[in-house]
């Protein structure tokens, strides 16, 4: 985790180096590039999420000097033109998109101008595993395979992401969008409806004109504890960085690590006190902040470190409200039972169902007959969807313990859920509250 921390430092300083360009660009005018409107309009409609740069590689800034990257910039051009036979160094937009096409999964890289003519229809990235290259009209493609002729298609068509998401060419024009990303759910929500996070609709993140704005449209509540997810992350986030800043700045250690760790920190600190706000089923941050695309990494980077695993705790948790939920029915069927048989006595145990245990990461496929065991049968029990958790029944007659068993992240660790209930005085009690072990694992 040290390391991890003091990386993601490291990743912040970097993008604080060198003389930054972009910040003396022209960006604080609303809208974006001609160029990057043009790439707009080649992300087919199926897209789920788009990540966009609206300003020229030349511009990104970086820790080099200037000499330092006309040098690099010189070796890279005569590299790519040797494998590739184009030069992408010139391009002014960029467009990284992905979602489910009408073939499957897509994605790709969509940047212009490019000049030049590519060598080759595949570009390697890494043993086995190529990327399918394809310039059109000055465009540069590098996708999946497939990924070329939805571009392709939704550049004759005229449709595109826009029509798909209707607040997405608003959003677009409101304001500068140098570095911007989107994700909205609905284009693949009937396809993987149960997978995708629950009460989130879609998400949208800008840097430009000296700000950063974050959105997350969703419902209150599930956004409401998302916040107090993330702010409940930010604080384990501190504690760790306080604890290596102190480790790695005590006298005799290396004085790199060190620094790193104390720019790790406050960057932490400034996000922590840049918490959103949640208001009528928006989620939103809008801060200034002047930095160039590298900059706007950097930071992107700090605050994944936290954002991503507390949003990951907070599925995770969305999640148990299954396990909660068949609980109280399997104890609401066992006080039932006891009433109308009129005996003040539970119903007969039942067996961990499905018998193999919970499925893991994935659900498990729903199957009346394993239902069908006279416990079940008596509380009135089943789970007719596909479920996460296995489900047991433990009964003597006079008490009994409902008991559910997961383990969202397949790691072998199960999770374990239970609620008690006992007759007293002839009277079926169950108790209000949940005993829960390893609860996100």
């Amino acid at each position: 985790m040290k390391r991890l921390l003091v990386g993601i430092a490291v990743l912040g300083l970097a993008a604080c180096g060198g003389k930054q360009k972009g910040e003396e660009a022209a960006t604080a005018s609303a809208g974006v590039s001609g160029e990057l409107t043009t790439l707009l309009a080649l992300v087919p409609p199926q897209t789920s999420g788009v990540f966009m740069i609206d300003q020229a590689i030349s511009d990104w800034g970086g820790a080099v000097s200037e000499e330092r990257a006309k040098a690099m910039r010189a070796e890279l051009e005569a590299y790519i033109d040797r494998e590739l036979g184009i030069d992408p160094l010139d391009a002014r937009a960029f467009v990284v998109f992905g979602g489910l096409g009408p073939a499957g999964p897509m994605a790709g890289l969509i940047a212009r101008p490019v000049s030049g003519e590519l060598k080759s229809d595949a570009l390697e990235v890494a043993d086995g595993f190529k990327l399918q290259a394809t310039l059109l009209d000055g465009t540069l493609v590098l996708g999946l395979p497939g990924t070329a002729d939805q571009v392709a298609e939704a550049a004759k068509s005229g449709k595109s992401v826009a029509d798909s998401w209707p607040w997405f060419s608003e959003w677009v024009k409101a304001g500068p969008r140098t570095v911007a990303a989107a994700v909205d759910l609905a284009p693949i929500r009937p396809l993987l409806g149960p997978k995708l996070p629950p009460g989130i609709d879609r998400a949208t993140m800008a840097f430009g004109g000296g700000r950063v704005a974050v959105t997350v449209h969703g419902d209150q509540d599930t956004l409401s504890s998302m916040r107090a997810e993330l702010a409940e992350g930010m604080d384990e986030g501190l504690e760790q960085l306080k604890t290596a800043k102190s480790e790695l700045t005590a006298p005799g250690e290396p004085a790199l690590p060190g620094i790193m760790s104390i720019v790790g920190y406050h960057l932490m600190l400034e996000s922590k006190e840049q918490l959103p706000a949640v208001t009528n089923g928006v989620l939103a941050l809008d801060v200034p902040f002047d930095a160039s695309p590298t900059m706007a990494v950097g930071v992107v980077g700090v605050l994944s470190a936290v954002a991503i695993p507390a949003f990951m705790k907070y599925i995770a948790k969305s999640k148990t409200t299954e396990a909660k939920m068949f609980l109280r029915k399997m104890a609401d069927g066992a006080r039932a039972y006891a009433y109308e048989q009129g005996k003040g006595a539970f119903p007969p145990a039942a067996p961990l169902t499905p018998s193999s245990g919970p499925c893991g990461a994935d659900k498990c496929e729903p199957n009346a007959e394993q239902w069908a065991h006279p416990g079940w049968t008596a509380l009135m029990f089943s789970v007719d969807d596909p479920h996460y958790y296995a489900y047991e029944f433990v009964s003597d007659g006079s008490s009994f313990t409902a008991r559910a068993m997961g383990d969202l992240d397949g790691d072998g660790i199960p999770s374990v859920f239970e609620l008690y209930g006992e007759v007293k005085d002839g009277e079926p009690v169950v108790s209000p509250d949940f005993v829960i072990e390893n609860e996100l694992e």
